[in-house]
Order: C-alpha cells, then sequence, then structure tokens
C-alpha cells in the first residue's frame, strides 16, 4: 500500500473507526455511474487489500438506466473481479458500511436512483454510511446535496475549506480534510499529446447554446493547427439536457455529431487517466481545475458569451 494515497488515508481512517475490535467487517461501495466511480475506485482497492474490510463493490442505477456488469468491468480492478455483486443481491450480504457519492435522496433535479439506496434507507438498515464526494472540490455543495448528507455518518472532504461548510451543515456528521481520491490515478510528470477539452454540467445547463458555440470555436481553433483534441462532456450531460433544457437536444445532438468530425471523445472511466495523456486542458468552471492543477500542466478556463 501506498501511505501517500488519499484512497490508503481513507481505508485506514475507515478501519480506526468501525474496525477497533479486529473483526472483519463488510462494505459495498455504491457507485452510480461508470464514468463518475473513480471518486470511490482506489478507495475500494485498498479495502480489497485490509484485513479488517470485505468490501463489495455493487453499482446501483441511474434514472433507471441498468449498467449491466460487463459495462463495469473496465472499472473493476482484474484481481478484484470477484467482489463485484448486483444491485439485487447486495441485502443479502448484510453490509456494515455503505459508501456513496450520490447523495441527493430524490433532491437532484437531473437524475436519481432507486430509493433503496437514498442515504435515509440506508440508515435505515442499521448500517454507517459514508460519503466520498465525486467533486475534487466541494465549494458550495453542502447546501445543493442536502437530501441526503443529513443521514451520513463520515464524510471526506476535499480540504479544510470544505470541512468547515460541511461541518457547518451537517454537525452530526465526522468530517475528515483528506484530499480527492481521483488524484490517486495521476502519474506525475507525464505529458501526452493531447488537447483535453473537459465540460462542466451545471455552467452547460445555465447557457447552452453560449456553451456550445464557446466549444466549437474553440475546436476549429485546435483543429486547424493539427493537434489531437480529446473531448470529455460532463457524463450526465444528456440526462441533464432531457430533464432540464429538452428544448436544446437537437443542438446538442447536432453538436455532437459535429464534434466526431473533428474530435476524438474520451473512452476511460477514470478522468486522471485522460490527464497523464493530455499535455494541456482547456476546462469549464469545474472542480476538475483542482485536479487538474496537481499535475503542474497548463490549462485555460473556457469563457463563453451569453446567448
Amino acid at each position: 500500500m501506498n501511505a501517500e494515497k488519499v484512497g490508503y488515508k481513507i481505508v485506514k481512517r475507515i478501519e480506526e473507526l468501525y474496525c477497533s475490535d479486529g473483526k472483519v467487517h463488510t462494505i459495498a461501495f455504491l457507485p452510480h455511474h461508470r464514468k463518475m466511480a473513480d471518486s470511490l475506485l482506489s478507495v475500494f482497492t485498498y479495502a480489497c487489500e485490509s484485513d479488517l474490510l470485505y468490501a463489495f463493490w455493487c453499482p446501483i442505477d441511474l434514472y433507471g438506466r441498468e449498467y449491466e456488469s460487463e459495462k463495469y468491468a473496465s472499472v473493476v480492478p482484474n484481481n478484484h473481479e470477484g467482489y463485484y455483486i448486483d444491485q439485487d443481491q447486495l441485502e443479502k450480504h448484510h453490509p456494515e458500511i455503505y459508501v456513496i457519492e450520490y447523495p441527493y435522496d430524490g433532491q437532484n433535479k437531473a437524475t436519481d436512483i432507486p430509493k433503496q439506496f437514498y442515504t435515509s434507507n440506508l440508515k435505515a438498515s442499521g448500517g454507517k454510511v459514508i460519503y466520498i464526494p465525486y467533486f475534487s472540490s466541494g465549494a458550495g455543495e453542502p447546501t445543493r446535496a442536502a437530501g441526503g448528507l443529513k443521514n451520513v455518518d463520515v464524510i471526506f472532504a476535499y480540504d479544510e475549506a470544505d470541512k468547515i461548510r460541511y461541518e457547518v451543515e451537517y454537525p452530526l456528521a465526522r468530517v475528515y480534510a483528506v484530499g480527492s481520491p481521483k488524484g490517486d490515478f495521476l502519474i506525475p510528470d507525464t505529458y501526452g499529446e493531447n488537447i483535453l477539452i473537459t465540460t462542466s454540467l451545471i455552467p452547460f445547463l445555465q447557457n447552452p447554446l453560449g456553451r456550445m458555440k464557446a466549444y466549437q470555436k474553440l475546436i476549429d481553433s485546435l483543429y486547424c493547427e493539427n493537434l489531437h483534441i480529446v473531448f470529455r462532456p460532463h457524463p450526465l450531460t444528456d440526462e441533464g439536457i432531457r430533464a432540464l433544457r429538452p428544448e436544446i437536444e437537437d443542438y446538442w445532438h447536432d453538436f455532437v455529431a459535429w464534434a466526431c468530425q473533428r474530435v476524438a471523445f474520451s473512452t476511460h472511466s477514470e478522468i486522471a487517466l485522460d490527464f497523464n495523456e493530455a499535455r494541456m486542458l482547456y476546462s469549464d468552471p469545474s472542480s476538475c481545475i483542482d485536479l487538474w492543477e496537481q499535475t503542474g500542466k497548463p490549462y485555460k478556463v473556457i469563457k463563453v458569451e451569453e446567448v
């Protein structure tokens, strides 16, 4: 184990909190999207190596979309494939600890998960609930996520500023500032050939036509320079559009069709893998910039005109 990794630090803290009796305790990780699982993956990997935890990787449905095991196969490390279980099998394993990164309990307007996985119901089952944010930093997030976080026992925040915010909003939870486990997949001093473009859901939905116009202008400029461009839209862009901005769905599909002729769309589950292969980042205002700054490589924030 690497004691400097955030995932390792989180597992050691979980052991201190819940494994002082020396017994093995079951812990279930509940990712809700293949491309949003990297906040849990490092922690899961170290949990599988713990002598005090028996870990399960249990992907859960998002708005009725079923992510079958083969679609998650690239997420679960090969040596841990036996730890994968279907969401319908979870109850019979009687987890004592649940680790989540979807905290909304029905208050997210764009997406939802089965009610059995709301934090209120996980708590009612008698288990402890641990929240690890998908966001690399969580400024402002506690208020948005209040629906489910009021039920959690432990929050692993990005930094001390986030820790204070969570403690104010959720005084019953234990909060620890540890960093983002997503950074565990970064490889230092790597400079790939790609120019990476990432988008953020909230800024996009607030001004979708302006954002698409800015993406198009940026892609055209980079394409003319014969640069290899990788485009990574927020994983829930389609869901967000359908739920909140259905009037621009055709515009988005037209943009994607246009972009496919000029860029490669990211196929990585973990955003850090895209970071490792890139030498420059263009991004909407987003917490992923905090993660990118750990690489020391240059970046620019995408600016738009109101449309």
